[in-house]
């Protein structure tokens, strides 16, 4: 009754509207509805384009013009960890590119999956979002955002450029009055869930060999580039190694960006088309829509017989997409005109939409981009974190962001000496606490060294010498260097004022390591490390392909996939391609070898029958029961892909990796149990089953062999380390005797 009385009261203290009065709102309220229309239907549009906050489009769905498309900030924007922040106030940033043939449309919007304190006050709690030093939104920290929500943050098309950058700002507090400005209540959570969803329109193509590895593949992209190849069904040695030349090379330019190359011809993605007329129908095709001047006949015409052709047209399948042709009038030229676009220094013949190659040199091929060795230790002993792909960084205030170092290896590691060494080179500012402030450095979660930032005037450059005791090293370390800054004035009723407050490392800081490798080979699971060995000389000349005389789209394919990852291992062209009954001697007594066998094809294979299991299948049987306790059923023989490594007959120190099955299908399985990494992960053992539900296998179906860097004398000094009782027991019977054999010694020389 209450309520219902207060209703009453509040419409009768309203004033009484006249007809005319009325009639007058009501027109005014369909004029502006009518001059808004436009706006609320392109609203609703761009609402039903990008979903609501549960259901968006998928991060591979890619539209042809103004819809949307969502960018994870974990597995698209590469961001290893949530963001957190802690104290008062803190801002964290993460820059983006912007793909060069988007246009930006209206609706764009960033969800931040949010989560904080509950014990943070609404009124005084808050998250800003800036794009490029411009506001975007304030948002209030209160119980609708607190437990794992997405908040939507318009993006402003105008703003974006080719390479952008969003600052995440939050205040935060608990309390009105004297607030503890460092309380672990104080903290806002930005998980990797978090997403941008940009609408954008398709610029018009630019084909322009000149911008190559554009527009087939944009080093400027978000998320993972994809690109699709049309392969001949069977093919010559030339074409087969130009298809090996073109994948390496997209995988060299992509280097640690996501790659995913594949024979979908009909997949929404650049598209390239290698071989021949005669070998491939659709370069036949595509061939109709070069540019009249370029007086290309198929066949070649009046060129000479090597001749190759590179061009660029539109899509067949997607014409706002970019297709290469890598032809040639034989397959000597379809090799020329790959090896011409893998070349690091471009000819000027290769501007404009189409170029004929009739010359090319391969010598001295240079890198067409550094590998993906961010967070990797070089070979030499002494690097510093320039060489691990780190720069100088300066991190600000109370909150100050811990600086990430990762310094992984590969797997056998073994350090020499007491201890390891860090040269640790850093500054800070003269507006720090002395008594409280100080620099923390952990690895692998425990701490090695902690400086009192303790000089009033700041230090812009201090070095000093830190131990890294051996046992914290491992193949995957973490180092972190953390600024505890505090200002000077500090008090729970003091003002924090926090902004001149700065800590600086610098990518001068060294590290010594004095390690080397000792594994056990064959084992599949290496290949989670860069390919490693196949991929271990970075030129990667140590490694070939063998494959069975008659290609197929199965064995192709195998061959893309494959030398797209030499690519990006290796920053390299690489074409080191061979059929089964024509593998040079010299190659197979210094190369490792990878043979794709997808239907008991490749000749090849009968030279290793007594090393394979797989070519015994009472062994094959036997070796899975007693190593997996499991049985490989028929089915299962039949279905599966098999990857099998052994130790060359050949090549000392130099291995066989054998991709097998009985079908397309199966064989697909094993390739992509190497392509995709989430499966590469669980690769073991020398021999690997992959089941069309994607479970792997693994058992060591052949005994390890030590593969060793480590010289003779230091591998004495590594078992006097790793078993001193052993060595102390030894070194005693040695003396032991030493003294019996001189007592007898002496002895006899006193006897008459």
């Amino acid at each position: 009754m209450k309520s219902r009385d207060r209703q009453d009261n509040f419409y009768s203290s309203q004033p009484k509207r006249t007809f005319s009065q009325i009639v007058f709102y009501l027109l005014l309220t369909v004029i502006c509805l009518s001059a808004q229309a436009p706006l609320y239907a392109a609203n609703l549009a761009s609402d039903s384009s990008q979903g609501t906050a549960k259901a968006l489009p998928p991060s591979s769905s890619t539209p042809t013009g103004g819809q949307g498309k969502a960018f994870f900030f974990g597995k698209d924007l590469l961001i290893d960890h949530d963001l957190v922040f802690h104290g008062q106030q803190a801002t964290q940033s993460i820059d983006f590119s912007w793909p060069r043939n988007w246009l930006p449309r209206a609706g764009g919007t960033l969800y931040l999956h949010l989560s904080h304190s509950p014990g943070l006050i609404p009124q005084l709690s808050y998250i800003s979002v800036e794009l490029n030093g411009t506001s975007l939104k304030t948002l209030r920290l209160d119980a609708s955002n607190e437990a794992g929500t997405d908040v939507a943050v318009s993006i402003n098309p105008a703003l974006l450029k080719d390479y952008n950058s969003i600052a995440l700002k939050v205040g935060q507090h608990y309390q009105e009055d004297c607030e503890d400005p460092y309380s672990a209540i104080l903290w806002t959570q930005v998980g990797r869930e978090s997403r941008f969803v940009f609408n954008y329109a398709q610029a018009p193509l630019a084909l322009n060999l000149q911008n190559w590895p554009f527009p087939i593949v944009d080093l400027r992209t978000l998320g993972k580039s994809e690109v699709a190849f049309a392969l001949p069904q069977s093919t010559s040695l030339e074409t087969a190694r130009a298809i090996a030349e073109v994948s390496s090379a997209i995988g060299a330019h992509a280097s640690y960006r996501p790659l995913d190359v594949t024979t979908d011809t009909r997949a929404v993605a650049p598209l390239i088309a290698v071989g021949t007329a005669q070998e491939s129908s659709l370069v036949a095709l595509l061939e109709e829509k070069l540019p009249p001047d370029l007086n290309w006949q198929a066949g070649g015409g009046n060129l000479p017989q090597d001749t190759g052709l590179l061009a660029l047209v539109p899509s067949p399948f997607h014409p706002n997409l970019a297709c290469l042709i890598v032809s040639g009038n034989s397959s000597k030229g379809v090799l020329k005109a790959a090896q011409a676009l893998a070349s690091q220094e471009l000819n000027p013949i290769l501007g404009g939409q189409a170029a004929l190659v009739q010359k090319v040199s391969v010598k001295n091929v240079q890198p067409l981009s550094a590998p993906n060795t961010k967070g990797l230790m070089p070979s030499s002993k002494n690097f510093s974190l320039r060489d691990l792909g780190y720069n100088t960084t300066t991190v600000h205030g109370v909150s100050a962001e811990t600086l990430v170092v990762d310094a992984n290896t590969l797997p056998g590691i073994k350090v020499f000496g007491q201890s390891q060494k860090l040269r640790v080179v850093f500054g800070y500012s003269a507006q720090v606490n002395p008594d409280l402030s100080a620099f923390e450095i952990k690895l692998n979660k425990v701490s090695l060294r902690s400086y009192a930032l303790s000089q009033t005037a700041g230090e812009e450059h201090h070095e000093d010498l830190v131990e890294i005791p051996n046992q914290l090293l491992g193949t995957h370390n973490r180092f972190e260097f953390i600024f505890h800054l505090y200002p000077k004035r500090i008090g729970k009723c003091e003002p924090l004022i926090d902004k001149p407050l700065w800590g600086t490392l610098y990518d001068t800081t060294k590290f010594e390591i004095d390690r080397e490798y000792l594994n056990g080979l064959p084992d599949l699971s290496l290949l989670e490390y860069q390919g490693y060995p196949f991929c271990q000389d970075k030129s990667g000349d140590q490694t070939s392909v063998v494959l069975p005389s008659q290609t197929n789209p199965a064995t192709l394919g195998g061959l893309l996939k494959l030398s797209s990852l030499m690519g990006q291992w290796t920053g390299r062209s690489w074409s080191n391609v061979y059929f089964d009954k024509s593998l040079p001697e010299d190659v197979r007594a210094k190369s490792n070898l990878i043979v794709l066998d997808p239907a008991r094809q490749n000749a090849f294979v009968q030279s290793l029958s007594t090393v394979l299991t797989l070519n015994n299948s009472e062994k094959l049987e036997k070796i899975f029961v007693s190593k997996n306790g499991n049985e490989l059923t028929v089915s299962e023989r039949e279905h599966n892909g098999f990857l099998e490594e052994v130790l060359s007959p050949w090549a000392s120190g130099k291995l066989v990796l054998l991709c097998q099955a009985n079908s397309i299908e199966s064989f697909n399985l094993a390739i992509n149990s190497i392509f995709d990494p989430a499966l590469r992960h669980e690769l073991r053992g020398s021999l690997a089953s992959v089941s069309p539900e994607l479970i792997i296998k693994g058992v060591q179906a052949t005994p390890l062999s030590s593969a060793s860097t480590i010289s003779p004398w230091r591998q004495v000094m590594l078992f006097i380390s790793e078993n001193p009782w052993i060595a102390a027991l030894l070194i005693f019977l040695a003396i032991f005797i030493l003294t019996a054999n001189l007592r007898k010694w002496l002895a006899s020389r006193k006897s008459p």
